[in-house]
């Protein structure tokens, strides 16, 4: 009798995925210069880690720190942020497929603060943070097995200090290893 029992779980069982991780990053910098006194520059990096637990589908959690500088003849501005991201990651490709792409939907908490300075005056910081809802779609190019490049947009809605919500788009690229 136990015998029995014992293969009829193991025949009528779904069948079971071994998970495994992805290890990701991403830089971004970029500069404008309208000319030498008035100019934007921004960079952020991004780290994530998602654990695959089906063949299609990842919880992934990221981590995002940045900052602009915007500098206009009688103003300096400073904006410094920090996102911390919760996503379900659905993939439309099989395991062994080298393209993949996806859409994903989540949650993420920013820091923010904004630092205006006018010639002449005391600066000015705002502080804004919240939790509020994410979205994004993209694609993962596997290469040599366990090499991946990414590209992607996400959105989000952005917490205000007025307390209203804007929404923040960007798009991505990095590169992320399998383990």
């Amino acid at each position: 009798m136990k015998r029995t029992f014992f293969l009829l779980i193991l025949t009528l069982s779904p069948q079971t995925f071994a998970g495994y991780f992805e290890i990701g990053s991403s830089y971004n910098y970029r500069e404008n210069h309208v000319d030498e006194d008035n100019y934007t520059l921004s960079r952020s990096i991004t780290a994530s880690v998602s654990y695959y637990f089906w063949e299609q589908s990842a919880i992934e959690l990221s981590y995002t720190d940045g900052t602009t500088d915007i500098r206009l003849d009688t103003v300096d501005v400073n904006v410094k942020y920090q996102m911390y991201g919760a996503d379900l990651i659905i993939s439309f490709a099989e395991k062994d497929a080298w393209f993949k792409p996806y859409v994903k939907f989540g949650a993420v908490y920013q820091d923010k603060s904004t630092r205006t300075e006018y010639e002449d005056t005391p600066a000015k910081t705002v502080k804004s943070s919240g939790t509020s809802p994410s979205v994004g779609a993209g694609f993962r190019l596997i290469i040599g097995g366990n090499f991946v490049i990414r590209a992607g947009v996400d959105a989000w809605a952005s917490p205000n200090s007025n307390g209203t919500d804007t929404y923040d788009l960007v798009g991505r690229a990095g590169v992320s290893w399998i383990f």
